[in-house]
């Protein structure tokens, strides 16, 4: 009897032990997924671009600058006033150490009396016509100092346009060689920009230009290329470059800083990912790409950039998926949960 129970106990406790493995599996928590979009690496064309910043400037711009160091006696016109060729903007001190005015007036007065005195005494015959020449000539040479003294002391407009920058007041004390005040047109505007050697022969004149500036709400504004020089600065070795605006609405500023993107040129059939979906992890560049629902960390080498995407030169094939959104959350062989799959939960 004893011989024959044995077995039978043993038959009980190995189906127990196999009604407790069951439940132990069934009962196991799946890993956690993170939840992620996925885009396909593709080919496509790429629009190479750079952005630049140079200066805005009237198209047409005259920086006036003191040629003496007298006060300033008088500021007749502020800031965003239009003006004429000819205008007098500012008025210096024109009785000071340095201004020879008042003699230029003194002999241009002079001049000018002797010179009818010799045309009345030509007209009766009593000097002669070499008499008259000299005095005449001796006249034109007063009248041009006396010219010049006045431009001194007097800051003239050269141009029709708008006072774009007034930077001294009523009693200051200019110096020789100040920017006294600046003259320019807003309607239309200029910035100049230096390209980089590798770059300079994709530029060529009348292309389009993309330009922005700060606090101007994003706005853009589109330009061209007026010109581009063929030597470089022999101090930044960069190539400088004019873009030419319409600017009626007034959206870019006379004086501040624009960046200028220009497009250079159009890779063909680049294997393209999105900007967002890379990672740089100690300058290498890597993305998360997915077998099934899990994702690896590959590392790859990306060339040019259009400001949206990156061309992949390396370490990607066209057809695979790649991680965009949610990479942040993930580590190398994790499961994921892709939610722009379609008939996936979104």
């Amino acid at each position: 009897m004893r011989s024959k129970a044995i077995p039978i106990l043993s038959l009980i406790l190995i189906l127990l032990a196999g009604c407790g493995g069951n439940e132990s599996s069934e009962n196991a928590v799946e890993p956690e997924r993170v939840a992620v979009e996925t885009i396909i690496a593709d080919y496509g064309s790429l629009v190479v671009s750079k952005s630049y910043s140079g200066t805005v400037k009237g198209i047409e711009q005259a920086d006036l600058i003191a040629k003496l160091a007298e006060t300033v006696k008088k500021v007749n016109e502020s800031e965003g006033d239009r003006v004429k060729a000819g205008q007098v903007l500012l008025e210096l001190d024109e009785g000071g150490p340095s201004s020879q005015y008042h003699q230029a007036e003194a002999v241009y007065e002079n001049s000018k009396r002797l010179l009818k005195k010799y045309e009345n005494l030509y007209e009766e015959g009593a000097v002669s016509e070499n008499d008259l020449d000299r005095v005449e000539t001796d006249f034109e040479v007063a009248k041009a100092n006396f010219r010049a003294a006045k431009e001194l002391v007097n800051v003239i407009s050269p141009i029709d346009g708008e006072v774009t920058a007034l930077n001294v007041n009523e009693g200051d004390q200019a110096y020789v060689g100040q920017h006294l005040a600046t003259v320019g047109r807003r309607d239309s505007v200029r910035v100049e920009v230096g390209i980089d050697p590798a770059d300079i022969d994709y530029v060529q004149a009348g292309d389009t230009v993309e330009i922005t500036m700060q606090g101007a709400n994003g706005k853009v504004v589109s330009g061209r290329i007026r010109g581009a020089a063929r030597s470089a600065n022999p101090d930044t070795r960069a190539f400088s470059v004019e873009i030419v605006a319409n600017n009626k609405e007034g959206i870019l500023k006379v004086g501040g800083l624009a960046t200028a993107r220009i497009h250079l040129y159009r890779l063909e059939d680049a294997l393209l990912i999105p900007i967002e979906s890379v990672l740089i992890q100690k300058g290498i560049p890597k993305v998360y790409r997915l077998e099934g629902d899990t994702a690896h960390s590959v590392e790859i080498e990306i060339g040019r950039s259009d400001g949206k995407n990156y061309e992949v030169l390396s370490g990607l094939d066209a057809g695979q998926e790649i991680v965009v959104l949610g990479k942040a959350f993930l580590d190398d062989g994790m499961l994921v949960n892709v939610t722009n799959r379609e008939g996936e939960a979104q």
